[in-house]
């Protein structure tokens, strides 16, 4: 009678914590990213141009985002660059950051904007 009372017991709290961790929304880190402005500068003495791209991070979850990591692909209208980024957040929920990605171009002619910029993949830790 102890014994299936407490397999009883134990049956019942799996179930309970089972239940609890369900909804992925309750623990898993959620993030959106926005890209808001692409800037280019040039350095004419190291001939090399750089592209900066800023993004508005912003915790859409219930857990607190500690890390950002991106794979992108940027088009200009010379070549296509592939590359990722990561970005240390520690964003409580509800809140925005803003991060700016940098790339250096391989030529100095080369010119890109925001509609060439495609995120591969993002995830949120």
């Amino acid at each position: 009678m102890v014994r299936s009372m407490f397999v009883v017991v134990g049956l019942l709290a799996v179930l309970i914590l089972a239940g609890a961790c369900s909804d992925p929304a309750d623990w898993e880190p959620r993030g959106t990213v926005k890209w808001l402005q692409w800037v280019e500068t040039e350095d004419e003495e190291a001939a090399i141009r750089t592209a900066r791209m800023t993004c508005s991070v912003v915790n859409v979850g219930r857990v607190d985002l500690a890390t950002m990591d991106l794979a992108l692909t940027v088009k200009t209208d010379k070549e296509d660059y592939h590359f990722q980024f990561r970005a240390e957040l520690n964003l409580p929920p509800g809140k925005s950051a803003y991060q700016t990605v940098e790339l250096k171009f391989r030529s100095q002619e080369e010119r890109g904007s925001l509609e060439g910029l495609k995120v591969d993949s993002q995830s949120f830790r």
